[in-house]
């Protein structure tokens, strides 16, 4: 997904802190979509266990929206998340591969 010639987009995969219950994860991530990809006018999927944010129309950059990202995460959900896992898609094994881990709890050791 996230390509070279393409650096509109960010793939990563969510790194919970201990003991958040399933429901605060949902609702966590129904926040982050309505709080930042809609209101960013990006786009997004997956879920609990990895997700891809667009930008369609091109506008933010990978790192401009992952510096965003971050801020947003650290702001409003440093409690339920440890940490981001920036992820690459591999074409020779077909999967996606852990690139960089962003800490979000800084608290957190």
């Amino acid at each position: 997904m996230q390509r070279e010639e393409d650096c509109h987009e960010i793939t990563f995969d969510f790194k919970f802190s201990t003991g958040i219950l399933l429901d605060d994860k949902n609702e966590m991530i129904q926040n982050l979509v309505k709080n930042f990809v809609e209101f960013n006018n990006l786009l997004c999927g997956g879920g609990i266990s990895g997700v891809g944010i667009y930008d369609e129309e091109e506008r933010m950059s990978s790192e401009e929206m992952l510096q965003r990202l971050t801020k947003y995460l650290q702001a409003k959900h440093a409690d339920k998340l440890d940490s981001i896992i920036l992820t690459k898609f591999d074409e020779v094994s077909d999967e996606f591969i852990n690139v960089k881990e962003i800490r979000i709890n800084e608290e957190q050791t």
